[in-house]
């Protein structure tokens, strides 16, 4: 069942803004080590924001399953809205960041983009739909981690959706 046609709840989808300016705390990525100045410990830490494989290994046996029938895609959503997100976020080739998400829109403009916020007891969900007046509508639902259930900023800068809580 489709968490936005849900009978048993009362929330309702509202339009969130989305600012044309850079936000404030977006900073651009460094890299952990820098040519020969590196000591032990960074580098062990590199290793382990890079060794992610078992997890992704792990994340894309659950999506053969959901996809082969043989787990219900509702029960993964209501058990693990994470993995939900994470898949979107992945097929849209975005970045999941600790304080929101980064979604590349090149060749979009701001008028073909459009967000809505549903907000729950627990968690809120976004819904990004894109127009295109050749092609149907894209539309996606991203379940929100539930330390997202502040106040949400979205912005649209250089092609990219950035998408902060």
């Amino acid at each position: 069942m489709d968490i936005a046609n849900n009978g048993n709840n009362m929330e309702e989808w509202q339009d969130m803004d989305i600012s044309l300016n850079e936000p404030l705390d977006l900073v651009p990525d460094t890299p952990i080590s820098n040519g020969l100045e590196v000591t032990p410990n960074l580098l062990h830490d590199e290793f382990h924001q890079q060794a992610g494989h078992l997890g992704e290994v792990a994340q894309l046996h659950s999506q053969v399953l959901v996809t082969a029938g043989m787990l219900p895609e509702t029960h993964i959503a209501e058990v693990q809205p994470q993995r939900q997100l994470a898949w979107v976020i992945k097929e849209l080739h975005g970045r999941l960041n600790p304080d929101g998400l980064t979604v590349p829109l090149l060749g979009a403009n701001i008028n073909q983009i459009h967000l809505q916020v549903m907000r729950s007891e627990t968690r809120a969900t976004v819904k990004l739909t894109i127009a295109d007046e050749n092609n149907p509508d894209l539309e996606r639902l991203m379940p929100l981690p539930e330390e997202a259930t502040g106040d949400l900023t979205a912005h649209f800068v250089n092609g990219r959706l950035h998408l902060r809580w």
